[in-house]
């Protein structure tokens, strides 16, 4: 399927972007088919499938208007099972190397016919329908435009599905079962579509096996690369198998139009049938709107029905057809149901707001915007101007309020009799035939773009009223830019001054964009990071508009960041167009925010841009310290010598008369946003609690302390088990015991530092840790006497002390005769050992210690504790 592809490109500005590079890239991809009035049928394959690869179909110049046109031929190894999307993927690149990248996806229609299937979904297992009855399955037929196709062959084919298929194939893949076994249909069938483009099939009863089967159907017309599309049904037992055979058949209707305007006659079509009553109601999403009886005459196949503001956005006609009973026909239904929606457009709802602004202005100047409404009405609008690259990012619109508030209604009323019970003529439910769709909210939502940023501008005003005939004026001064930007205007009139049961809620929208330019402008461009001692080109694009101008002079200015290299250049022209100049820039030994001015200028005329650029460096910061033990009267001098370039050194004295803890060097590391598993959240605030007491803080650190500890006490509660211990991770079905303690003390120290600690968090965790306490699990390793004394020291700092078990534990130390781990039980015995002095029991502690020296020994375990 060839097409010729056309792009175009420009500079914001205005100016042509003629010659530059380019390149565009396809990538094919399914989506789901879906095609409007048609939405309750299926037209995608299950049993085919599709991968597309990217595929360069551009590399090449833009011409000298900008332009550029290619032919892009899709060829497809195998038919898909429906709709592709085509993303072009395509990028623009400046004379500098920079480009611009913009990715548009469009709906690709791989074939010329089209063919759906309807099957009426059961109540049973599995959505399954009933084996023992008939049911009937609506096929469509449709062409590349999405309208019926009449005299169109189709071939239906029932396939039956293995029970454990999937299990042999490792996935439940339909297309590679089909594909990869020899299949046959059960059933097949030829069917030709009617003059609307349908076909009425039926699945007959017990005529196939129980369990899953395909039914697929498949346009013959075109061959075997002709469209089909299929779904997987279950034949089993459904909860409407009680229901008798004499079934309500779907009643197939249409109307004349596919929008209606407020005080047209809509005309519902019915297929042709001898007289009868027909039930009219007419529904919308919340009530039945209106309701009456109709006799129908033979011959009749049109119903009138009068639009009104009440229809609007949309309603559906809701018809019964009562056939005479005493003139029944065999086999044939007594009632027939059908439904139709009619969408409404009521013009009382449309607002039509005028923008009245310049084609072109020059940055840093005022311009007006005008704002009326074209049928002079009373409205309340918004103003927002925005950056014409920014919008680009996702391809932004200015929002449709009236589409929104006014989009299509899904029916919201539900219908039942009780024709069964009265007469024996029943039809089968009506939830099987009339499948009703939602609104029209997009299908598929549209994919992110990716472009290139541009510096924004962003302006919004608002809200404001006009009057009846009123042209309001707004003042806006542009900031120093060059590009484009666009004027969005969104209104709305609530009509508060007319009765409730009269009013009619309008909304409008409208877009312009400006250009902001002047006859001479430029476009520099610099990396978005450099580092000291590095040399840079800073490419200058000017372009010039008026056919006056013939020479321009271009200059840089830099802050202390930069030397300017070489700072100047002069361009000429001949005509209108545009030429680069390249100047250069090289970062001295600093770091810090680089600010770069460039201005290009003509006479009178002249343009700036400014640049902001960090220079950082290349290698992470490193920090040489020297520490100095003084006696009394003694006399230093440090030997340190300035470390690192100009603008990034500093230097800390820390003097104390214990030893050097060098928590200046190791501040910033400790003032961490709380983050990761229990045990990396609560070694991160832990040692927050006490830095205000060991280091000079200043304010600003103070309140981060403060936000990072309360952030850590919230988080906690995150990990807290049901049974009131702390998990390792958010959501782990188990209790980590030795992190629990962790946890808890830290919630402990935390409420005595004066901070806010949940109060049912914390009776929770102790009330844990009692229990584990009173049932603890010792199975003669040291591991869990550490995990139990660390338990009891802080149920003891909880003013919970668990006096027996405490003695239990110590009985455990002193009848403990392996004298190999006693390095390892050390800070069991120390733990116990606090807990003891805690609860003020100063001899249990001097007992559990023993004659244990002071020197502890060095902390060799850091797996069951995590080093913490």
């Amino acid at each position: 399927m060839p097409t010729q592809v056309t792009l175009f490109a420009q500079w914001l500005q205005g100016a042509t972007a003629k010659n530059l590079k380019a390149d565009s890239e396809l990538k094919l991809s399914s989506r789901k088919s879906v095609f409007a009035g048609f939405e309750q049928f299926n037209f995608d394959d299950p049993v085919r499938t599709f991968s597309g690869s990217a595929q360069k179909v551009f590399d090449g110049k833009l011409d000298e208007t900008g332009n550029a046109s290619f032919p892009v031929n899709v060829s497809l190894s195998s038919p898909p099972p429906g709709k592709l999307t085509a993303s072009f993927m395509t990028r623009v690149f400046e004379e500098s190397g920079n480009f611009s990248t913009i990715l548009r996806p469009y709906e690709l229609l791989p074939f010329d016919s089209w063919v759906g299937i309807n099957i009426p979904k059961g109540s049973g297992y599995m959505d399954a329908i009933g084996r023992d009855e008939d049911h009937p399955i609506l096929i469509q037929t449709l062409n590349d435009e999405g309208k019926a196709e009449a005299q169109r062959t189709v071939e239906v084919n029932v396939y039956e599905i293995g029970w454990r298929w999937w299990w042999d194939e490792e996935s439940e893949n339909l297309a590679e079962y089909f594909n990869n076994s020899t299949h046959r249909a059960v059933a097949t069938e030829t069917l030709v579509s009617d003059d609307n483009g349908r076909i009425n099939w039926k699945l007959e009863k017990n005529k196939y096996d129980w369990g899953r089967h395909i039914i697929r159907v498949c346009d013959t017309d075109a061959g075997d690369a002709g469209h089909c599309s299929g779904e997987v049904v279950y034949l089993g037992w459904s909860y409407d198998s009680s229901a008798s055979a004499d079934s309500a058949t779907q009643l197939m209707l249409s109307t004349d139009k596919e929008k209606y305007n407020v005080g047209d006659i809509a005309k519902v079509r019915l297929p042709k049938a001898r007289e009868g009553r027909i039930l009219l109601s007419i529904e919308n999403g919340s009530q039945v709107l209106e309701s009456r009886w109709l006799d129908l005459q033979p011959g009749q196949t049109e119903i009138e029905i009068p639009v009104t503001q009440a229809m609007a956005p949309n309603v559906y006609a809701n018809v019964a057809l009562l056939l005479p009973h005493q003139e029944r026909v065999a086999e044939a239904p007594m009632r027939l149901y059908g439904i139709v929606p009619l969408l409404v457009e009521d013009p009382a709802t449309r607002l039509q707001p005028q923008l009245d602004v310049p084609e072109k202005v020059r940055p840093e100047s005022e311009f007006v915007i005008k704002v009326s409404e074209q049928n002079k009405r009373v409205m309340t609008y918004t103003l927002a101007m925005v950056d014409e690259g920014l919008l680009g990012l996702t391809n932004f619109h200015a929002p449709d309020a009236h589409d929104y508030f006014y989009k299509r209604e899904a029916l919201g009323v539900r219908t039942w009799d009780l024709f069964d019970q009265v007469v024996g003529g029943y039809g089968a439910s009506l939830e099987r035939v009339l499948a009703v769709g939602g609104s029209d909210a997009a299908l598929e939502a549209e994919r992110k773009r990716r472009e290139r940023r541009f510096p924004p501008v962003v302006k919004f005003l608002g809200a404001f009223e006009l009057k009846a005939g009123e042209t309001r004026e707004h003042k806006i001064t542009l900031p120093p830019y060059m590009g484009a930007v666009r004027v969005m205007l969104v209104s709305g009139d609530t009509a508060n001054d007319k009765k409730k049961t009269e009013a009619i809620t309008a909304y409008g929208s409208v877009e312009k964009t400006v250009t902001v330019t002047q006859p001479v402008t430029l476009f520099a461009t610099l990396p978005r990071v450099l580092g000291p001692g590095e040399s840079v080109n800073l490419p200058v694009n000017v372009f010039v508009s008026e056919s006056n101008i013939r020479d321009v002079e271009i200059s840089v200015e830099a802050n202390e960041i930069f030397t300017v290299e070489k700072g100047s250049a002069t361009l000429s022209f001949s005509e209108p167009g545009d030429a680069i100049a390249s100047l250069k820039l090289k970062v001295n030994d600093r770091i810090g925010k680089g600010h770069v001015k460039i201005t290009a200028r003509s006479g009178d005329e002249s343009a700036t841009q400014e640049i902001y650029i960090d220079s950082r460096a290349a290698n992470p910061p490193t920090t040489v310290w020297e520490s100095k033990l003084l006696q009394p009267g003694e006399t230093w001098k440090s030997p340190l010598q300035e470390n690192g370039m100009i603008g990034t050194n500093q230097a800390s004295l820390e003097v104390s008369t214990l030893p050097p803890l060098n928590l200046e060097q190791r501040l910033e590391y400790l003032i961490g946003y709380p983050h990761g598993c229990i045990e990396q959240t609560t070694s991160a605030v832990f040692p927050q609690l006490r830095l205000a007491k060991l280091v000079n803080l200043t304010d600003s650190q103070k309140v981060e302390i403060e936000n990072n500890i309360n952030a850590g006490i919230k988080r906690l509660g995150s990990f807290q088990h049901a049974s009131g211990g702390f998990s390792y991770w958010p959501g782990d079905g188990y209790v980590n015991e030795w992190a629990s303690s962790y946890a808890g003390h830290f919630l402990l120290e935390a409420k005595r530092a004066g901070y806010s600690v949940p109060k049912t968090l914390l009776d929770n965790w102790i009330r844990y840790q009692a229990s584990a306490a009173r049932n603890p699990q010792i199975n003669g390793n040291y591991y869990d006497e550490v995990v139990l004394s660390y338990r009891l020291y802080t149920l003891a700092l909880a003013d919970k002390a668990e006096l027996p078990a405490m003695n239990r534990l110590r009985e455990t130390f002193k009848s403990a005769t392996n004298s190999s781990q006693q390095d390892y039980r050390m800070p069991a015995r120390w733990l116990l050992a606090m807990a003891y002095q805690h609860v003020g029991l100063k001899d249990a502690a001097q007992d559990v210690m023993g004659p244990i020296s002071n020197n502890v020994p060095a902390y060799k375990d850091a797996g069951y504790t995590y080093g913490s």
